[in-house]
Parts: structure tokens; C-alpha cells; sequence
């Protein structure tokens, strides 16, 4: 069985602490972020997302050419709505986490897509396999910026 290793970064929803178009790098808040995906099984889509990852982010959204940003996401945290469907995908024809915990996301480029949207691409390591993606990713500021 082939796993779509693409939906795992198809969407990141990213809270940012500074306001959106500050001058100096954005810092992430881990409880206020979602690292959500879909998928399609059956040409389903099924939606899910990772309780557990951490993240290493640089970012300014008037310069996202010189982002830096770097994921681990914890495999085992995985929320589909389904223990029954979570402890699939935890199996070894699917993520194999008990060989592989962890998947790992480096963004390469970052262009502006407008409004808090982004195109982020860049190489996502999961089951010890490199797969070049793009995602979306949308950046977002609460009413206290």
C-alpha cells in the first residue's frame, strides 16, 4: 500500500504571537496552532490533525523569502475523530510510528500567496523517506496581535 505522504502539511494553520506584518520575526504559540491535513481514502476526504509537534519558525510576513522554519511532528498524536481509524494509521503499512515517530518538515522557499495566506515548500522526511511538497499555510493574529 502506497501512503499519500502529501496531506500531511496541506494545510498548517499557524497563530502567530507578533502582529502579522510586524518588522521582527513572528514566534509560533504551540497551544494557540494546528498542523491539520486532508486526505482522501476511498477519494473520501478525510480531515484530521497532530496534537503533538514542535516547531522552530522565523518569520515575517514582509520579507517570507527569508523564513526559516522547521517541524517534528509527533505521528502518534494524530486525531482523525476515529481510534479506530487512528490506530490504523499508526500501523506499519501505514506511518509505522513505533519505527518511525516522528515526521519532519523543512520549509525551502516561502512566497506570498496574499491576505495571511502562503505557499511554503520544502522537503517532508516521514518513514526515514524525503518527499518534496507545497502547502498552504495560513498565518494568523487574535485581537491582542
Amino acid at each position: 500500500m502506497k501512503l499519500p505522504i502529501t496531506f500531511l502539511l496541506a494545510t498548517a494553520v499557524i497563530g502567530a504571537y507578533s502582529p502579522l506584518y510586524a518588522q521582527s520575526p513572528a514566534t509560533l504559540v504551540v497551544d494557540k496552532s494546528t498542523i491539520r491535513f486532508v486526505s482522501k481514502q476511498m477519494n473520501v476526504p478525510v480531515e484530521g490533525k497532530f496534537r503533538k509537534y514542535t516547531a522552530n519558525i522565523s518569520f515575517n510576513a514582509l520579507k517570507p523569502e527569508a523564513t526559516k522554519a522547521e517541524f517534528a511532528v509527533d505521528l502518534g498524536s494524530i486525531d482523525m475523530g476515529s481510534p479506530e481509524a487512528e490506530g490504523e494509521v499508526k500501523r506499519k503499512v501505514w506511518f509505522n510510528t513505533d519505527v518511525f515517530p516522528q515526521a519532519r518538515f523543512t520549509a525551502a522557499s516561502v512566497k506570498a500567496l496574499g491576505g495571511e495566506r502562503f505557499e511554503v515548500s520544502g522537503p517532508l522526511v516521514i518513514k526515514g523517506i524525503t518527499h518534496n511538497i507545497v502547502a498552504t499555510a495560513s498565518v494568523k493574529t487574535d485581537a491582542g496581535g
